[in-house]
């Protein structure tokens, strides 16, 4: 999944909104998942690249993926508490 859909998925699960939190969770704990899986790929991905803009391009994806994922498992242990 890209990150751009990863992100408007975050957004939509941060939001304050009607729902129910057991469906909330789940889908909070899979969308961790998938950030995680995407963090670590593109970790990968910088590991073997050469291009300085290529490298940076991806560390800005990184980042913005681990701020979006660490934001998601406070909301989770809100939720939990």
């Amino acid at each position: 999944m890209k990150l751009k859909k990863l992100l408007e998925k975050a957004e939509q699960l941060f939001s304050p909104g009607p729902g129910e939190e057991e469906v909330k969770k789940k889908s909070l704990k899979k969308l961790i998942k998938r950030l995680r899986k995407y963090e670590k790929e593109k970790k990968e991905l910088l590991k073997q690249c050469d291009s300085p803009d290529e490298r940076e391009r991806l560390q800005k994806k990184i980042l913005l993926a681990h701020a979006q994922r660490k934001k998601g498992l406070t909301l989770l242990d809100e939720m939990k508490e």
